[in-house]
């Protein structure tokens, strides 16, 4: 379906049709079905719109569903937008048509938001936190402050007695908190700019603000690392996460190498649970500042030995993230997999991940405003799973 014939579909099916008889456009029932939904009107139009005008935005989108419209300009869009809603254009002058299309219709609004969404999204996606990935996602419901679980007397299996008694272990919550907080900011494209078909603002403000909804967490996760002068945030023993007595913090001589990542695995596999039990936590991250990042590699290379003195034991065992928001260039950390123990957690609201997008009508911008807001929070709920080298 080209562009012109969805103008013209669109108004002979609303003329063929009583008014008594008219359907709602997200009721229609002509063309392509698919799963309870058209794709020649209602949201599957929509849909198609949406698909054609990202290929516009993102040049590297190759457009399926939308192809027709993906030399489809935004007064063409909103045209269609207000035939398949009812509303005559003839006459109307492209400002006019595209102020009708704003605020007398929400098809129009609505694929614009669905366009930003696709943008946002996608930039934020990209430019995700290295250090999120040593972290577990748990739930958050509201904007208290989060409990970690812990089982205060190990969690082990004891033998029975004869007498069948069994020993009782008690699950409580964990004193390390974080909460969940809200980031956003809002702006507005102008009516002028979608007159004059100006994409910009969805081709470069929007993957802006996804990558800065990223950056914000990425800040977020390398700020609690950072706190107290490197040694991360104080726990609810009054000791900083990363200290000697958590037996996760080398001594400032320790530059990395093969034998400073084998004495902090050590120490890893020596941590002990609440209750003294072996845990044995597995080394999973080797994460860096940049300055080290030719160094780690250099390390975690696998080495075709032909002595057992010369072989790398940790050649495909570590994977390196590199994190340029640290602010010392020396020191490196060691940490395990998410949730094994658990050390690192965030939390979205409602666990909608990454940012989210409003419109209105705009009244200070003449034309549509945008919000964008992210509920998110971060924090450390236990030592075991992090070790750290200052270094040299």
């Amino acid at each position: 379906m080209t562009i012109e014939a969805a103008q013209v579909f669109v108004t002979s099916e609303l003329a063929a049709q009583s008014p008594i008889t008219r359907r709602a456009p997200d009721e229609a029932h002509y063309g392509r079905n698919s799963v309870g939904h058209s794709w020649d009107n209602g949201e599957g139009l929509n849909s198609m719109i949406v698909d054609g005008i990202y290929s516009r935005v993102n040049r590297a989108h190759e457009p399926t569903m939308g192809r027709e419209f993906a030399g489809a300009s935004l007064s063409e869009i909103a045209d269609i937008c207000l035939q398949k809603n009812g509303k005559s254009t003839a006459m109307a002058s492209v400002a006019s048509r595209v102020e009708m299309a704003l605020h007398g219709t929400s098809d129009f609004p609505n694929i614009l938001r669905d366009v930003g969404n696709m943008s946002l999204s996608n930039a934020y996606e990209a430019a995700q936190s290295a250090i999120k990935q040593t972290g577990r996602e748990i739930a958050a419901s509201n904007f208290r402050a989060l409990h970690s679980v812990k089982v205060s007397a190990g969690p082990d299996l004891e033998e029975v007695n004869e007498q069948g008694e069994f020993k009782a272990g008690t699950i409580e919550e964990g004193a390390e908190t974080f909460a969940v907080k809200t980031y956003g900011k809002i702006f507005g494209i102008t009516r002028q700019a979608i007159v004059n078909d100006d994409l910009d603002v969805f081709s470069n403000m929007f993957p802006l603000l996804g990558q800065g909804a990223a950056n914000t967490e990425a800040k977020l996760f390398a700020g609690l690392l950072e706190e107290n002068t490197g040694l991360g945030p104080k726990l609810s023993d009054g000791k900083t996460l990363l200290h000697t007595d958590h037996g996760n913090l080398a001594q400032a001589t320790s530059s990395l190498s093969v034998t400073s990542l084998g004495d902090a695995r050590v120490a890893m596999r020596r941590q002990k649970g609440i209750a003294g039990e072996a845990i044995n936590v597995i080394p999973s991250f080797l994460v860096v500042p940049p300055e080290l990042e030719t160094l780690a590699e250099q390390v975690l290379t696998e080495i075709a030995a032909s002595e057992v003195a010369n072989a790398n034991p940790f050649a495909g065992k570590l994977k390196l993230l590199v994190e340029p928001r640290f602010g010392s260039t020396t020191a490196w950390y060691l940490c395990a997999a998410p949730g094994a123990p658990d050390g690192l957690q965030h939390a979205y609201l409602d666990g909608v991940a990454g940012p989210q997008l409003f419109t209105r009508e705009g009244f200070e911008v003449d034309g549509i405003e945008y919000k964008v807001r992210m509920d998110f929070g971060a924090g450390f709920t236990d030592h075991r799973g992090w070790f750290m080298s200052p270094s040299a």
